[in-house]
């Protein structure tokens, strides 16, 4: 967001901030609930990625911060790999 702030004097590009708002209360949450769990160890460190992934975009979804049209796109990619 900073970047986005100072860089506004050089470039006239279209920023959604609403999105950029709700990808930063996603991490933040995300952050939080990795904080509290304070992983220790490679296997608890491993699923506490798995878990803020999955924290990161249930917030996001349910914050309406992804629409259905980059839904698509990710299950796309992802029947394509």
């Amino acid at each position: 967001m900073i970047t986005v702030f100072y860089s506004r004097k050089y470039l006239e590009l279209p920023y959604d901030y609403i999105s950029m708002i709700k990808i930063a209360i996603s991490s933040i949450i995300m952050g939080i609930v990795v904080a509290i769990i304070n992983p220790n160890g490679i296997w608890n460190v491993l699923i506490t990625i798995i878990i803020g992934i999955l924290v990161y975009f249930l917030v996001l979804f349910l914050i309406k911060g992804i629409n259905k049209e980059e839904l698509n796109f990710f299950k796309t990619m992802i029947n394509e790999s």
